[in-house]
């Protein structure tokens, strides 16, 4: 490592790049050229202090070391004395990079509290003098995260090897390409921890965390899901070079990039649709701060934009049915970077595109302007959507005959209210306006009763229209959002899975049933996978704030595998099923006004293959009661929510990508706190 004075807003990086293992693990090709390929694209753009450790094949062949000196071999001792140096002498503030290539191994579970029931602990096979293979416990390596988060570091951690019970032992003949060796207690029981966790707290309905996942500083990506292995790439037909497959996309997208700025979301997003198209044998994960910049400390409010790649002359857009994308639905494309860079790029789009082909989660585009053929020369976009839904959330207006033009003109320009008039009293309503005693405005719900913890608003024309009609317009989206299922879905995919609820005293819950909990009472969404294919689920807690969360986000994740059932001889076995648990509280909102129960809506999105929804997400509604001291606060472009969503009615079909079916479906249990 470059010794130089440190100064603030320092960059640290620790690349660790494992091929040779002595003579007893099988050795890797790609893993040190992985490292080194970073190390280059660090040092042009500025990141100095870098210490690299790798192990490879010696020039000699009856060598059984490293050709590297000993000081740079990538044993756990140095690899913990690296980031030890980082925690020693880095400042609040600083950015650490952490990059492994090599083997990952899945271990025994190494604590009860912070293990995964199903698929173990994730240790890195690190290389040892006199054993030729030792691990590092991922617990260890949690243990150093989270003292760099509490040092107030911004981390980056990517794990280019099976990960977190990725470990399956395949018959064909590619095995020197897989990351991963069977479970070996020598190699385990070799470097045991002895550290300390901190447990994360939960907020309202949050997942419990694991121990690998603190997402309040640091984001890691993994190469893989739970059932998948880690593979090494060839980089062409008649190529012998080797590179694992996280690796070469993460490298080729950060040089596309040129150094600019750019979210973990967006990065991660551009990189799973990567691998869907042209490695669909790896499903990459990310878990920790998806707004973070990926070199940097946070970036820019959350892009909604959609990836789009090109293959061969096909143009796939990153969405589907399930998104609400439909046929002839037309895109503006710009450059992957252009709404993240700091500040924003400003002019024409590269292209308009519109949907040829819909699938469950995936599109197609064609050109609808010459501008591509000026573009032909990139492989990756951002697609805004131009052309909106249409569906809206009807709303009575009960009250002021004579500003009825107002209040028409300013609610058609919502992406979800539509105005009922009196004139329409007997068509079915999910809120309606009235004006109270006092003369003010309320929004009563779907009986005429008012809604909790909106004040009523005093009448001033045009300006307190404006006021409620953005809270209408909030409370529409999220009655939209509550609404979304498959109206055709795959009968073999809705019986492919079972999916419950357990409270603390093993009472089960169906979905559509009413879960009663305490405040802090542990439940648990207890996911079943009856297929032989994994099955991807994301959960929404909608409640009584009118907020929509992604779960999983407040523990690291966007959304979980469930892999298929499988027993293994050497290894834990694969159980088929994922439980998530979770504990409830009241919102300090409602007991401002002595409310003691309340109702969250959880809404699980099950799908065939990783995508995203995390454009569902909304803040919550907060109003002022008087428009001159605070304006309503809510989601800031619901433009971007209505692209996302839409028509959901479309049958289904076969993806030419990768010859599977994209498929999703809903479920919903209502969580009832008291």
């Amino acid at each position: 490592m470059t010794d130089t004075a440190h100064t603030a807003a320092a960059d640290w990086a620790v690349l660790i790049g494992v091929n040779f293992y002595g003579n007893q693990v099988r050795g890797l090709k790609g893993a040190v050229a992985d490292v080194q390929a970073m190390e280059q694209y660090l040092r042009a753009h500025g990141i100095q202090q870098i210490q690299v450790l790798t192990s490879d094949v010696s020039p000699d062949p009856g060598s059984k070391l490293p050709k590297e000196a000993p000081s740079q071999w990538p044993t756990p001792e140095n690899v913990t004395a690296s980031l030890e140096r980082i925690i020693d002498m880095s400042q609040r503030g600083d950015f650490v990079y952490i990059h492994f290539s090599g083997h990952g191994m899945q271990m025994k579970a190494t604590s009860p509290e912070y293990s995964h029931e199903e698929t173990g602990d994730l240790a890195l096979v690190l290389f040892h003098q006199d054993y030729g293979a030792r691990c590092m416990q991922g617990i260890k390596l949690a243990e150093l995260l989270q003292r760099m988060v509490a040092h107030g570091l911004f981390i980056t951690v990517v794990l280019d090897c099976c990960f977190s019970g990725s470990v399956i032992r395949r018959d064909d003949t590619g095995l020197s390409s897989i990351r991963a060796i069977p479970y070996d207690s020598a190699i385990d029981s070799a470097f045991p921890f002895d550290g300390k966790l901190e447990p994360s707290r939960y907020r309202v309905v949050q997942s419990v965390p694991t121990w690998l996942i603190d997402p309040n500083g640091y984001n890691i990506f993994a190469a893989c899901s739970p059932h998948e292995t880690a593979q090494e790439m060839r980089l062409g037909p008649d190529s012998s070079e080797r590179r694992g497959a996280l690796s070469y996309f993460l490298y080729r997208a950060l040089q596309a990039s040129c150094g600019a700025k750019i979210t973990t979301r967006s990065l991660y997003n551009h990189l799973r649709l990567k691998f869907h198209l042209f490695w669909p044998r790896q499903t990459p994960m990310q878990f920790g701060r998806a707004e973070q910049s990926f070199f940097r400390a946070l970036g820019r409010e959350q892009n909604t934009d959609i990836s789009v790649l090109r293959k061969g002359q096909d143009l796939y857009l990153d969405a589907g049915l399930a998104h609400g994308v439909c046929k002839d639905d037309e895109y503006a494309i710009y450059p992957l970077l252009s709404a993240e860079m700091d500040p924003p790029l400003v002019g024409s789009p590269s292209f308009y595109a519109r949907v040829h082909t819909v699938e469950g989660l995936t599109s197609t585009l064609i050109k609808t302007a010459s501008q591509y053929e000026n573009s032909c020369s990139e492989t990756r976009w951002q697609a805004k959507r131009i052309s909106l839904s249409t569906w809206k959330v009807p709303v009575h207006l009960n009250c002021d005959d004579n500003l009825r033009a107002q209040w028409m003109e300013i609610a058609s320009h919502k992406r979800f209210l539509h105005l009922l008039s009196e004139n329409y009293e007997d068509l079915p309503s999910i809120f309606y306006v009235s004006l109270n005693g006092e003369g003010k405005y309320e929004i009563l719900d779907s009986s005429r009763h008012p809604l909790k913890l909106l004040p009523a608003v005093s009448r001033n024309g045009t300006e307190s229209i404006t006021q409620v009609s953005n809270m209408l317009e909030h409370l529409s989206a999220f009655k939209y959002v509550a609404g979304i299922e498959n109206l055709t879905p795959c009968v073999s995919f809705e019986e492919s899975f079972i999916i419950q609820i357990l409270d603390e005293t093993g009472n089960r819950y169906l979905p559509g049933e009413v879960v009663p909990v305490q405040p802090d009472e542990l439940f648990t969404l207890d996911i079943q996978n009856c297929s032989e294919t994994p099955l991807f689920f994301e959960i929404f807690d909608m409640d009584s704030l009118w907020q929509i969360t992604q779960v999983l986000a407040g523990g690291g994740e966007e959304f979980k595998v469930v892999t298929p059932k499988k027993q293994q001889d050497d290894r834990p076995e694969h159980t088929g099923r994922q439980k998530v648990p979770f504990r409830a509280s009241i919102p300090d909102e409602l007991k401002a006004i002595n409310e003691h129960e309340c109702e969250d809506i959880f809404k699980v999105f099950i799908t065939s293959k990783a995508t995203s929804f995390a454009t569902l997400q909304m803040p919550p509604l907060v109003v002022s009661a008087d428009i001159s001291r605070g304006a309503t606060r809510g989601r800031n472009n619901y433009h971007d929510l209505a692209a996302f969503l839409g028509d959901f009615a479309a049958p289904f079909r076969a993806s030419d990508m990768a010859g599977a079916i994209e498929n999703w479906t809903t479920r919903t249990f209502v969580i009832k706190t008291s």
